[in-house]
């Protein structure tokens, strides 16, 4: 069970990295982010940015509450 809750860090830690990377900063007062939009950048980058953010977003606290059976 140890291994899989380390696999489970680590593949949250992947995706938020895969997200992460494609971030504007925002203000520290505002908190806000934005996906990157320039225009030297490839579309598929800030869509696969996207689509990381959505899963991790979307089944995080499920996959969390599985692999921790709280």
């Amino acid at each position: 069970m140890r291994e899989v809750q380390e696999m489970t860090v680590k593949l949250v830690d992947t995706i938020a990295t895969i997200g992460g990377s494609r971030l504007e900063a925002g203000t520290w007062l505002r908190g806000g982010r934005s996906v990157k939009t320039d225009s030297s950048d490839s579309d598929t980058d800030s869509c696969q940015a996207t689509a990381a953010l959505t899963v991790l977003a979307k089944l995080l606290v499920t996959l969390l509450d599985i692999v921790y059976q709280s």
